[in-house]
């Protein structure tokens, strides 16, 4: 569902969350909210955690992956900033729904 790594290095927090984007995460949760609903709630969350910290606030970067192919699954990296982040972080959608015929 979701991943989060934080690593320090260079006295530089990097926080990388890897989110399933796949098309089973469509799937209704027992709270009524999408499997990539409850994904994304929680890395807001861990966002908000990570910045009410007054030595975090200035000094981590984030990046955000999802899993598709190749770098397409880079959604946010070093250089954009947090508003960025969280609003790639709302607008991803479950991808490669099958084909099916009704």
């Amino acid at each position: 569902l979701l991943a989060c790594c934080l690593c320090l290095c260079l006295r530089m927090p990097l926080v990388s969350f890897v989110l399933d984007t796949s098309a089973s995460m469509a799937q209704t949760a027992y709270n009524g909210m999408s499997l990539l609903d409850n994904a994304k709630a929680t890395a807001e969350h861990l966002i908000k955690i990570r910045q009410q910290e007054a030595q975090s606030r200035s000094s981590d970067r984030f990046f955000l992956f999802s899993c598709e192919d190749g770098f397409q699954a880079l959604k946010s990296g070093w250089k954009e900033n947090l508003a960025f982040l969280q609003e790639t972080i709302k607008n991803l959608k479950p991808r490669d729904f099958p084909n099916v015929p009704n």
